[in-house]
Protein backbone atom coordinates (compact mmCIF):
# COMPACT_ATOMS: atom_id res chain seq x y z
CA UNK A 1 0.00 0.00 0.00
CA UNK A 2 1.41 3.40 -1.01
CA UNK A 3 0.78 5.96 1.72
CA UNK A 4 1.22 8.94 -0.58
CA UNK A 5 1.97 9.27 -4.26
CA UNK A 6 5.01 11.52 -4.75
CA UNK A 7 5.67 11.12 -8.46
CA UNK A 8 5.44 13.70 -11.26
CA UNK A 9 2.36 15.75 -12.12
CA UNK A 10 -0.69 13.56 -12.67
CA UNK A 11 -1.06 12.22 -16.21
CA UNK A 12 -4.30 10.32 -15.73
CA UNK A 13 -7.52 11.99 -16.88
CA UNK A 14 -10.54 11.15 -14.72
CA UNK A 15 -14.18 11.39 -15.81
CA UNK A 16 -17.35 10.79 -13.84
CA UNK A 17 -20.36 8.70 -14.78
CA UNK A 18 -23.61 7.80 -13.08
CA UNK A 19 -27.38 7.35 -13.46
CA UNK A 20 -30.38 9.16 -12.02
CA UNK A 21 -34.16 9.25 -12.23
CA UNK A 22 -36.68 11.16 -10.07
CA UNK A 23 -33.98 12.26 -7.64
CA UNK A 24 -36.24 14.76 -5.90
CA UNK A 25 -39.17 12.40 -5.47
CA UNK A 26 -37.04 9.71 -3.85
CA UNK A 27 -34.94 12.16 -1.84
CA UNK A 28 -31.53 11.30 -3.29
CA UNK A 29 -28.58 13.49 -2.31
CA UNK A 30 -27.73 13.83 -5.99
CA UNK A 31 -26.89 17.56 -5.98
CA UNK A 32 -24.31 17.06 -3.25
CA UNK A 33 -23.02 13.90 -4.94
CA UNK A 34 -22.49 15.65 -8.30
CA UNK A 35 -20.94 18.76 -6.73
CA UNK A 36 -18.57 16.54 -4.80
CA UNK A 37 -17.70 14.42 -7.84
CA UNK A 38 -17.04 17.59 -9.85
CA UNK A 39 -14.08 18.33 -7.57
CA UNK A 40 -12.41 15.15 -8.85
CA UNK A 41 -13.34 14.90 -12.53
CA UNK A 42 -13.33 17.09 -15.63
CA UNK A 43 -16.76 16.02 -16.86
CA UNK A 44 -19.67 13.86 -15.68
CA UNK A 45 -21.69 11.60 -17.96
CA UNK A 46 -25.20 11.26 -16.54
CA UNK A 47 -27.78 8.79 -17.82
CA UNK A 48 -30.89 10.72 -16.82
CA UNK A 49 -34.08 8.69 -16.96
CA UNK A 50 -37.41 10.37 -17.64
CA UNK A 51 -38.35 12.23 -14.47
CA UNK A 52 -41.57 13.96 -13.49
CA UNK A 53 -40.32 15.82 -10.42
CA UNK A 54 -38.05 18.56 -11.79
CA UNK A 55 -34.80 16.64 -11.45
CA UNK A 56 -33.46 17.80 -14.82
CA UNK A 57 -34.34 21.43 -14.14
CA UNK A 58 -32.58 21.28 -10.77
CA UNK A 59 -29.29 20.53 -12.53
CA UNK A 60 -29.24 23.66 -14.71
CA UNK A 61 -26.33 25.20 -12.79
CA UNK A 62 -23.98 22.34 -13.66
CA UNK A 63 -21.92 23.17 -16.74
CA UNK A 64 -19.81 19.99 -16.66
CA UNK A 65 -22.56 17.38 -17.12
CA UNK A 66 -23.14 15.50 -20.37
CA UNK A 67 -26.82 14.55 -20.19
CA UNK A 68 -27.89 11.31 -21.84
CA UNK A 69 -31.68 11.33 -21.77
CA UNK A 70 -33.08 7.82 -21.47
CA UNK A 71 -36.29 5.84 -21.04
CA UNK A 72 -36.21 2.97 -18.59
CA UNK A 73 -37.22 -0.32 -20.18
CA UNK A 74 -39.98 -1.98 -18.09
CA UNK A 75 -38.74 -5.39 -19.30
CA UNK A 76 -35.52 -4.86 -17.31
CA UNK A 77 -37.31 -4.01 -14.09
CA UNK A 78 -37.87 -6.78 -11.58
CA UNK A 79 -35.02 -8.82 -13.05
CA UNK A 80 -32.20 -8.62 -10.53
CA UNK A 81 -31.89 -4.87 -10.89
CA UNK A 82 -30.64 -5.04 -14.48
CA UNK A 83 -32.24 -1.70 -15.25
CA UNK A 84 -29.71 -0.07 -12.89
CA UNK A 85 -26.64 -1.65 -14.46
CA UNK A 86 -28.04 -1.08 -17.95
CA UNK A 87 -28.47 2.63 -17.25
CA UNK A 88 -25.01 2.82 -15.68
CA UNK A 89 -23.56 1.24 -18.82
CA UNK A 90 -25.40 3.74 -21.02
CA UNK A 91 -23.38 6.52 -19.35
CA UNK A 92 -20.16 4.47 -19.36
CA UNK A 93 -20.42 3.52 -23.03
CA UNK A 94 -21.16 7.12 -24.07
CA UNK A 95 -18.07 8.20 -22.16
CA UNK A 96 -15.96 5.55 -23.89
CA UNK A 97 -17.40 6.43 -27.29
CA UNK A 98 -16.53 10.10 -26.87
CA UNK A 99 -12.95 9.35 -25.78
CA UNK A 100 -12.02 6.36 -27.94
CA UNK A 101 -10.13 8.46 -30.52
CA UNK A 102 -8.47 10.68 -27.93
CA UNK A 103 -4.72 10.06 -27.50
CA UNK A 104 -5.26 10.12 -23.73
CA UNK A 105 -7.86 7.34 -23.81
CA UNK A 106 -5.43 4.60 -22.80
CA UNK A 107 -4.66 6.42 -19.57
CA UNK A 108 -8.20 7.67 -18.88
CA UNK A 109 -10.28 6.45 -15.94
CA UNK A 110 -13.93 6.66 -14.97
CA UNK A 111 -15.11 7.39 -11.42
CA UNK A 112 -18.57 6.04 -10.66
CA UNK A 113 -20.74 7.25 -7.81
CA UNK A 114 -24.37 6.36 -7.34
CA UNK A 115 -26.39 9.44 -6.49
CA UNK A 116 -26.64 8.55 -2.80
CA UNK A 117 -22.85 8.18 -2.49
CA UNK A 118 -20.18 10.79 -1.87
CA UNK A 119 -16.45 11.20 -1.58
CA UNK A 120 -14.99 13.48 1.07
CA UNK A 121 -13.44 16.76 -0.03
CA UNK A 122 -10.39 16.08 2.13
CA UNK A 123 -9.65 12.90 0.16
CA UNK A 124 -9.94 14.29 -3.38
CA UNK A 125 -6.18 14.62 -3.91
CA UNK A 126 -5.52 11.23 -2.36
CA UNK A 127 -8.09 9.61 -4.69
CA UNK A 128 -6.43 11.26 -7.69
CA UNK A 129 -3.05 9.94 -6.60
CA UNK A 130 -4.42 6.44 -5.94
CA UNK A 131 -5.92 6.30 -9.43
CA UNK A 132 -2.66 7.58 -10.92
CA UNK A 133 -0.70 4.96 -9.01
CA UNK A 134 -3.14 2.21 -10.04
CA UNK A 135 -2.76 3.23 -13.67
CA UNK A 136 1.05 3.25 -13.51
CA UNK A 137 1.16 -0.16 -11.81
CA UNK A 138 -1.13 -1.89 -14.32
CA UNK A 139 -4.28 -2.12 -12.21
CA UNK A 140 -7.62 -1.92 -14.01
CA UNK A 141 -9.81 -0.70 -11.12
CA UNK A 142 -9.67 0.92 -7.70
CA UNK A 143 -11.70 -0.46 -4.81
CA UNK A 144 -12.69 1.89 -1.99
CA UNK A 145 -13.75 1.39 1.61
CA UNK A 146 -17.40 2.04 2.48
CA UNK A 147 -19.18 3.81 5.30
CA UNK A 148 -22.91 3.02 5.22
CA UNK A 149 -24.80 5.62 7.22
CA UNK A 150 -27.93 4.22 8.84
CA UNK A 151 -31.01 6.47 9.24
CA UNK A 152 -28.98 9.50 10.38
CA UNK A 153 -25.49 10.98 10.07
CA UNK A 154 -24.28 9.52 13.36
CA UNK A 155 -24.64 5.74 12.93
CA UNK A 156 -22.74 3.39 10.62
CA UNK A 157 -24.22 0.00 9.64
CA UNK A 158 -21.69 -2.75 10.39
CA UNK A 159 -23.34 -6.17 10.05
CA UNK A 160 -22.57 -8.55 7.18
CA UNK A 161 -25.41 -7.28 4.98
CA UNK A 162 -23.38 -4.14 4.27
CA UNK A 163 -20.44 -4.50 1.87
CA UNK A 164 -17.17 -3.16 3.32
CA UNK A 165 -15.60 -2.19 0.00
CA UNK A 166 -16.48 -1.91 -3.70
CA UNK A 167 -14.97 -0.87 -7.03
CA UNK A 168 -15.78 2.71 -7.98
CA UNK A 169 -12.95 3.72 -10.35
CA UNK A 170 -12.22 1.79 -13.54
CA UNK A 171 -9.78 2.02 -16.42
CA UNK A 172 -11.82 3.08 -19.45
CA UNK A 173 -9.65 1.17 -21.94
CA UNK A 174 -10.93 -2.18 -20.62
CA UNK A 175 -13.90 -4.54 -20.88
CA UNK A 176 -15.18 -3.64 -17.44
CA UNK A 177 -18.95 -3.08 -17.21
CA UNK A 178 -21.54 -2.55 -14.50
CA UNK A 179 -23.57 -5.68 -13.75
CA UNK A 180 -26.52 -6.91 -11.69
CA UNK A 181 -28.07 -4.13 -9.61
CA UNK A 182 -25.08 -1.85 -10.34
CA UNK A 183 -23.44 -2.39 -6.97
CA UNK A 184 -20.23 -3.50 -8.67
CA UNK A 185 -18.46 -4.22 -11.96
CA UNK A 186 -17.70 -7.34 -13.99
CA UNK A 187 -14.40 -8.31 -15.67
CA UNK A 188 -12.23 -6.56 -13.08
CA UNK A 189 -8.95 -8.49 -13.07
CA UNK A 190 -6.51 -6.51 -10.93
CA UNK A 191 -8.05 -3.99 -8.51
CA UNK A 192 -6.00 -1.63 -6.39
CA UNK A 193 -7.13 -1.36 -2.77
CA UNK A 194 -7.51 2.25 -1.70
CA UNK A 195 -7.92 3.39 1.89
CA UNK A 196 -10.11 6.29 0.73
CA UNK A 197 -13.76 6.10 1.63
CA UNK A 198 -17.13 6.24 -0.08
CA UNK A 199 -19.89 7.68 2.10
CA UNK A 200 -23.22 5.94 1.39
CA UNK A 201 -26.25 7.98 2.45
CA UNK A 202 -28.98 5.91 0.79
CA UNK A 203 -30.68 5.15 4.10
CA UNK A 204 -30.41 8.61 5.64
CA UNK A 205 -34.03 9.63 5.10
CA UNK A 206 -37.11 10.13 7.20
CA UNK A 207 -39.14 6.95 7.68
CA UNK A 208 -41.70 7.71 4.97
CA UNK A 209 -39.09 8.55 2.31
CA UNK A 210 -36.97 5.54 3.25
CA UNK A 211 -39.93 3.16 2.96
CA UNK A 212 -40.89 4.59 -0.43
CA UNK A 213 -37.32 4.29 -1.68
CA UNK A 214 -37.11 0.65 -0.57
CA UNK A 215 -40.41 -0.16 -2.28
CA UNK A 216 -39.12 1.38 -5.50
CA UNK A 217 -35.85 -0.54 -5.35
CA UNK A 218 -37.67 -3.82 -4.83
CA UNK A 219 -39.82 -3.06 -7.89
CA UNK A 220 -36.62 -2.56 -9.89
CA UNK A 221 -35.02 -5.77 -8.63
CA UNK A 222 -37.79 -8.31 -7.91
CA UNK A 223 -40.77 -9.67 -9.90
CA UNK A 224 -43.97 -7.73 -9.26
CA UNK A 225 -45.90 -10.82 -8.14
CA UNK A 226 -43.34 -11.39 -5.35
CA UNK A 227 -43.24 -7.80 -4.11
CA UNK A 228 -44.81 -8.45 -0.68
CA UNK A 229 -42.52 -11.38 -0.02
CA UNK A 230 -39.36 -9.42 -0.71
CA UNK A 231 -40.56 -6.21 0.94
CA UNK A 232 -41.30 -8.07 4.18
CA UNK A 233 -37.95 -9.86 3.96
CA UNK A 234 -36.13 -6.55 3.53
CA UNK A 235 -38.06 -4.97 6.40
CA UNK A 236 -37.11 -7.86 8.69
CA UNK A 237 -33.46 -7.76 7.64
CA UNK A 238 -33.18 -4.00 8.15
CA UNK A 239 -34.71 -4.29 11.60
CA UNK A 240 -31.66 -6.37 12.57
CA UNK A 241 -29.12 -3.85 11.34
CA UNK A 242 -26.30 -3.33 13.81
CA UNK A 243 -24.54 -0.01 14.08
Amino acid sequence: MVLFYSGPQLKTKIYGFTLLRNGIKYDYSYIECLKNLSLLVDKIYLALGESDDGTFESLKDFDNIEFIHTKWDPALMGDGGQILSQQTNVALEKLREDLKDDPEFKNAWGMYLQCDEMIHEDEIERIKHDIEYANEQGHDAVRFRYLHFWKDHYHIAINKRWYPQEVRAIKLDSKILSFGDAQGFSDVTNPYESDCKIFHYGHVRDEEKLAEKQKQLIRFIRPAEKFNKYFNREKKAFSKTKT
